[in-house]
């Protein structure tokens, strides 16, 4: 078994995708899927508050856990 204070990572490759890893790797740069994931969830939220519409008109449920979500925000 490796000790885990001796393991270390050899990253090879252009020096424009290392300098780009290497601001990843240091927090400078924020990952593309974390920004995909944010927009999703954004979109999900506004279809389900009713801000977006579609082009077609359809029927659907409502998600349950936001329509008492919204419930309780109508109180407020």
């Amino acid at each position: 078994m490796a000790e885990w204070c001796t393991n270390q990572l050899e990253i090879t490759g252009k020096s424009v995708c290392l300098d780009v890893m290497q601001q990843w790797v240091c927090g400078e740069e924020v990952p593309r899927y974390r920004q995909a994931v944010l927009q999703s969830l954004r979109l999900f939220l506004a279809g389900c508050a009713g801000i977006l519409k579609p082009t077609k008109p359809q029927t659907y449920t409502p998600y349950r856990a936001f329509r008492g979500a919204f419930f309780v925000f109508k109180w407020l």
